[in-house]
């Protein structure tokens, strides 16, 4: 994409590359560039200065160091120092870095560490490899290197360092011991059980490298993965949830794998099972357990195993119950709500202040403050009444505003309000990529439709009825069309209700107008802002778009758009990102800079 400024530039600055030669040796300094730009000095040499501030220095050799310039340099004949190796100790199998500290006046080029094996002679030293360095160039840091001993045992490790000018050093050899991987795993408890009765045996695991998985095996044979405390783990507990359906006696033991692959055992232990469970009563519950527990072995639902009679619990809506028998109860017919002030007929009846439980038998009403006879219709004058409340003052009744009977329909119905006519709906949608309101002329308790609340977008209305509805479009939108029952671009439409019908009210977003102001020339000062110039604009940005010629188009992040002015200096700045183009509450900013 070509990102226009938002003032045309009548003139750019030419940048110049600076280029100095602060220690007069004729190599020049020019920053990062590899060829000599046209600005530097006449005497200055064509390869680059490796160090402005140091006349014996001059370009760089091949392998970018410093070459001597003068013929009365000293030659360096001072070899690195080289500290102890670190830490002493570490675990077969385990990797462990070890570091020493090394020093130099010049750079150190290279170091090796040096390994003396428990089977090697005194005096066999091999090159373990090239130890890495903490910052390079290195004149004072840190070198290391990562090993992991396979075997046990004493080692003799030392480092060995060279710097540039060839000077080499041999450090202090020291004994690392490395010690066998520690793998103890707890013994299984615990070690009695009942037969038919769920128990939860674990074992204590502690271990030199990550565990990934546990499984338990009785008799020798796998009977479930366990479930590790924290996985991966050195240090944890494995646990199973496990039941014996025979008594005697069982060998257990805990089988694990190591994130290498490796695997092992602990040590086996016997579990004793006793017999004799469950033991049924007539109500289908084990006697082993205390309280006694619906018990699946005794007869009872698989639904209400491990429960207490007369258990019970909600799902969805529907009251699940174990009966005293141990028998699954499922009712779904859930009674109204008995709460104060709330509609609580049940045939002829109100009652208030009632409690709907969930219980073993199914749900059930009780504790009811006061019932009180309602009668199913009323008359009063020429009106309908249907609509039965009651609360603790008795029936309540009133007239409805759906069902649209007339007093001769109430009269020959008997006002049975079952008989009024079928009414017919009304939707309405809206839709575009604007907002806006689809409102009944009649009212507010009719059609109000709006995206942000849709409660009211379809109702009931009278049979032959007309409905007139109006769109009005929120702020930045505009109203489009109708379609549907509804055609046209005007903004009301009315509807004869012989049908169901649909409505759909398009709006759609009001385009970007934006309005360049630059900034007026000499209006900066010094190196100071000028302030701000503001923008009409009808809406932000979206993610990864910019301001540009009235439109928001697709920019990349952090883009700067400037404007330049020549003859006083002054340029104006608009930043965008990939969120936004410095947009708020409808106003664009254009920040003018010296």
């Amino acid at each position: 994409m070509i990102i226009k400024p938002p003032v045309e530039i009548t003139s750019q600055p030419q940048l110049q590359i600076r280029c100095v030669d602060k220690d007069k040796d004729d190599y020049c300094s020019w920053g990062i560039s590899d060829a000599k730009p046209l600005s530097c000095p006449v005497n200055c040499r064509s390869e680059k200065d490796c160090d402005d501030s140091n006349d014996e220095l001059g370009g760089f050799d091949a392998n970018y160091r410093c070459i001597s310039i003068s013929g009365n340099a000293t030659q360096d004949t001072i070899a690195p120092v080289i500290g102890r190796i670190a830490p002493l100790s570490t675990r077969k199998e385990s990797e462990t870095n070890f570091f020493v500290q090394i020093s130099d006046n010049n750079t150190i080029a290279n170091c090796n560490l040096m390994i003396n094996g428990p089977n090697d002679s005194d005096n066999e030293y091999s090159i373990y490899g090239l130890m890495n360095f903490s910052v390079f160039p290195c004149h004072k840091c840190t070198a290391n290197s990562k090993i992991t001993f396979l075997r046990e045992g004493k080692y003799s490790l030392y480092a060995q360092c060279s710097d540039d000018a060839g000077n080499t050093s041999t450090g202090k050899a020291v004994d690392i011991i490395v010690s066998p991987v520690p793998s103890n795993i707890g013994v299984i408890q615990p070690t009695a059980a009942k037969t038919n009765q769920g128990q939860r045996f674990s074992a204590i695991i502690d271990y030199g490298k990550e565990i990934v998985t546990c499984a338990l095996k009785i008799n020798g044979s796998p009977v479930g993965y366990m479930n590790l405390s924290e996985s991966p783990c050195t240090n944890c507990t494995a646990s199973i949830d496990y039941v014996f359906k025979k008594a005697g006696g069982f060998t257990a033991i805990v089988h694990c794998i190591d994130k290498d692959g490796s695997s092992f055992e602990g040590t086996p232990t016997t579990i004793t099972v006793n017999g004799g469970c469950p033991s049924c009563n007539n109500n289908k519950t084990d006697a082993c357990e205390n309280p006694a527990k619906c018990e699946k072995d005794c007869g009872a639902d698989a639904k209400c195993d491990e429960k207490e009679p007369n258990y019970s619990w909600i799902l969805q809506n529907t009251c699940y119950g174990c009966n005293s028998k141990c028998e699954l109860v499922t009712d779904s017919n859930k009674p109204v709500s008995y709460s104060f002030y709330s509609d609580k007929i049940v045939g002829s009846q109100c009652s208030y202040g009632c409690d709907v439980k969930c219980g073993g038998s199914g749900w059930y009403v009780g504790n009811c403050k006061n019932i009180v006879p309602c009668s199913p219709f009323k008359v009063s004058g020429n009106a309908c009444y249907y609509q039965r409340n009651c609360n603790q003052n008795g029936c309540t009744y009133q007239t409805s505003l759906d069902k649209f009977c007339s007093s001769a329909v109430c009269t020959a119905s008997g006002w049975d309000n079952t008989k009024c006519p079928k009414p017919y709906a009304l939707s309405v949608i809206l839709s575009g990529t604007g907002t806006g309101q689809v409102m009944d002329t009649a009212g507010i308790y009719w059609i109000n439709c709006t995206n942000s609340n849709t409660t009211r977008c379809k109702l009931d209305y009278a049979a032959n009825s007309q409905v007139t509805l109006k769109a009005s479009p929120d702020s930045g939108s505009s109203f489009a069309s109708w379609s549907g029952a509804c055609s046209g671009t005007n903004t009301t439409c009315t509807v004869t209700m012989n049908s169901a019908k649909n409505v759909t009210a398009t709006f759609n977003k009001i385009p970007v107008v934006l309005t360049w102001k630059p900034c007026a020339p000499g209006s900066c000062t010094g190196s100071s802002s000028c302030g701000y110039v503001k923008k009409s604009i009808a809406r932000t940005c979206a993610t990864n778009e910019t301001v540009e010629t009235g439109k928001c188009m697709p920019m990349p992040n952090n883009h700067v758009e400037k404007s330049y002015k020549s003859g006083n200096g002054w340029y104006c700045e608009f930043h965008c990102n990939s969120s936004f183009c410095w947009v708020s509450d409808g106003c664009a900013y254009v920040q003018c800079k010296k």
